[in-house]
């Protein structure tokens, strides 16, 4: 794996799901209901259960604070398998908000990270990781 930070758009902030409710369900990535460990304003980090084929696309529903987010695609962008028994995957999450949506999603998911004192560098974009 090319280490992804290299290719970083936009800053990652860690999130603590307490502070900053996002739920992501992608089915056909996985049958779980995924909280991500870290967000961008690019898209997420996920740990998996099973290793993603990366460049995979998949339809997803995003939950940020509340609100719903339908017909969201998410595309593996880079996977790590770490050393746990069993075997989990950290992986990148590049996110595609569809146009209708995509500057509301952007400005809450920039108000959020505001709330919990973060500042997301660059402008908005849903294209990245």
């Amino acid at each position: 794996m090319a280490k992804a930070s290299n290719k970083r758009k936009f800053p990652r902030f860690p999130i603590n799901f307490v502070l900053f409710p996002v739920l992501i369900n992608a089915p056909g990535l996985t049958d779980l209901t995924l909280d991500p460990h870290d967000i961008s304003m690019g898209g997420f980090k996920v740990l998996l259960p099973e290793e993603p084929v990366v460049g995979s696309t998949f339809t997803s529903t995003i939950e940020l604070r509340g609100k719903i987010y339908n017909e969201c695609k998410v595309r593996v962008a880079w996977t790590h398998k770490n050393n746990t028994q069993p075997p989990t995957w950290s992986t990148g999450l590049a996110l595609l908000v569809p146009d209708p949506r995509k500057e509301e999603f952007e400005g809450r998911l920039t108000q959020v990270l505001t709330d919990i004192g973060k500042t997301p560098d660059g402008a908005a974009s849903s294209n990245g990781d």
